[in-house]
């Protein structure tokens, strides 16, 4: 599937055409930028093979989010009809839930935001290149997300360099 979406829309220069020719119709220097995403406009008119493809990439992204969406109210629905369960364990599946709802969440708005926005927005003649400093703060920021979320790990963390600190003094 992901093949499909990048021959219906992704132009690499590893294809047949030679530098000039990919600069002269991109207007891209191919030595910098290793993909063109989207060639929208075409002689003035839209490209109908272009926006094919980003109509089945939205789709399938729109399909994928609307099914976490219900499972996330499966989740919720189930843990609070739940009556087998002690209140400590209902405590701890919420906290869990958070944490996984958060760093879901993370990679979400700087990774898939980002590529969003790369691949969408040039339909409306925006100039848009990904920002690689999100794209590279996600793995830090999600687990940090964990360590401030769940107690546990939070109380071993400080546990941890209190006692170093406290090492260090002595």
């Amino acid at each position: 599937a992901l093949l499909l979406l990048h021959s219906l829309f992704c132009y690499s220069r590893g294809s047949s055409e030679s530098g000039a020719e990919f600069a002269r119709k991109y207007g891209i220097n191919a030595n910098k930028h290793a993909i063109v995403l989207a060639d929208y406009w075409r002689n003035g008119h839209y490209n109908v093979r272009s926006l094919a493809g980003l109509a089945v990439f939205l789709g399938l992204i729109c399909t994928m989010f609307a099914f976490t969406v219900f499972c996330t109210g499966s989740i919720l629905g189930h843990l609070s009809r739940a009556r087998a369960i002690s209140t400590k364990t209902r405590q701890l599946q919420y906290a869990l839930f958070r944490s996984m709802a958060v760093q879901t969440l993370i990679p979400v708005v700087f990774l898939h935001g980002n590529a969003a926005c790369a691949i969408v927005l040039p339909l409306f003649g925006v100039d848009y290149s990904i920002d690689f400093i999100s794209v590279f703060c996600f793995p830090p920021l999600d687990a940090l997300a964990t360590i401030l979320l769940m107690r546990d790990y939070r109380e071993a963390v400080w546990s941890m360099a209190t006692c170093r600190l406290s090492s260090r003094k002595s």
